[in-house]
């Protein structure tokens, strides 16, 4: 039987994310790639040599204030599963997990929002605590206006910067090539394609629903945003009525010559119909009168509606 392959549901950096964590805690969670991110944190320094391994810990060491108090937890609750989380934590250790500086950056441009409406007397009768916890918490802005935060930022670091303008040049020469200019809104779409595809997201879209998903998470609510027409959609949208009136103004030409013709063969008709010396040709006239008649009406009919319709077009 073959075993499933693959990470197990719910185990994700993110899935563990709870309601009270405050914004420092799923930062350092984001970064390390583990809910036991101030354990790893600390085996990290102890191994890059930031915290020298013959220097006692104490309360100026990071990460330390965090682990003694869970520590002291789960010595008083027996909790050894959290002892057997550190021991896993300490013997594979974890990497940033792919696009943590992505999600950093959105949980940074939240708890900014979060500042800025407190700021502004928008949050009112919370403990100091609660201030520091996303859960909860709510925002005039969108996902796509946090997007737009996240490609300002990543056009001002200068790696960043380079591979833009990199491919900014290169659609630029193309459009000349092909006797074009490079137009702003078609560059826009190639720095947003770039910074996209730089934290891992084949799309700006799938990127702002991954912006969405990760406040949804943490509980912090995002304005919708406003569906509405975009300039280049209601161009099309006028070219495709222009086509329309075009094509319904040439059929009602069409039709007011099929009128104009059925009505010439009505007139002949009866300028026949009056020789009664034949009566078997008498009724091959009026069944061509009838026919003609019910032709006549078929048009009349579908020129007013045509005429209907024009009306509307304009």
């Amino acid at each position: 039987m073959n075993k499933k392959r693959g990470r197990k549901k719910d185990s994700g950096v993110l899935s563990g994310i709870t309601p009270d964590q405050t914004y420092e805690q799923i930062i350092f969670r984001l970064v390390y790639g583990s809910a036991e991110w101030a354990m790893v944190g600390l085996q990290n320094m102890i191994k890059n040599g930031t915290v020298p391994r013959d220097v006692r810990l104490s309360r100026h060491t990071p990460f330390w204030d965090t682990l003694r108090v869970e520590f002291e937890r789960a010595v008083r609750a027996g909790d050894a599963d959290w002892f057997r989380r550190q021991w896993n934590a300490i013997k594979k250790g974890r990497l940033p997990q792919r696009r943590w500086q992505f999600n950093m950056k959105i949980v940074f441009r939240l708890e900014q929002l979060d500042e800025e409406a407190q700021e502004d007397g928008e949050t009112v009768k919370l403990s100091n605590l609660s201030r520091l916890i996303p859960a909860g918490k709510r925002t005039d802005a969108t996902a796509s206006k946090i997007w737009k935060a996240v490609v300002a930022d990543a056009c001002k670091e200068p790696k960043l910067q380079v591979l833009i303008n990199k491919e900014v040049a290169d659609a630029a020469a193309t459009a000349e090539r092909l006797g074009r200019r490079l137009q702003d809104n078609k560059k826009r779409q190639i720095i947003e394609q770039v910074v996209a595809e730089i934290h891992g997201f084949k799309t700006k879209e799938l990127a702002m629903d991954a912006i969405r998903e990760l406040a949804g998470l943490l509980g912090f609510k995002l304005k919708k945003q406003a569906r509405r027409v975009s300039e280049m959609s209601a161009q099309k949208k006028n070219k495709i009525i222009q086509a329309c009136k075009e094509e319904c103004d040439a059929l009602v030409k069409a039709l007011d010559h099929i009128l104009s013709l059925v009505q010439n063969v009505l007139k002949v008709i009866d300028a026949y119909a009056g020789d009664a010396s034949d009566a078997g040709y008498q009724k091959k006239i009026e069944a061509l009168r009838a026919q003609a008649q019910q032709r006549l009406q078929w048009v009349q009919e579908q020129r007013k509606r045509l005429g209907q319709l024009s009306l509307l077009l304009r």
